[in-house]
């Protein structure tokens, strides 16, 4: 079950699954591994919301349960 979680926490485990930091514009993080491409907003004072989240995941190609 997912949990809003600050975007600190995401970029960690991102980062822990071998994604690592194109570009940074504003507030967006781009990352990147091989040819998949995450784009990751990042207001470090709020948490990112559940549905935005699973946004992300979609766009790693990971699952709830691995993440």
């Amino acid at each position: 079950m997912l949990k809003p979680i600050k975007p600190k926490e995401v970029l960690s485990k991102l980062e822990k699954l071998w994604f690592t930091i194109s570009r940074q514009t504003w507030s967006h993080i781009v990352l990147k591994l091989e040819w998949k491409t995450v784009i990751l907003p990042f207001h470090w004072w709020k948490d990112i919301p559940i549905p935005t989240l699973k946004s992300v995941l979609k766009q790693a190609g990971i699952n709830e349960n691995q993440f």
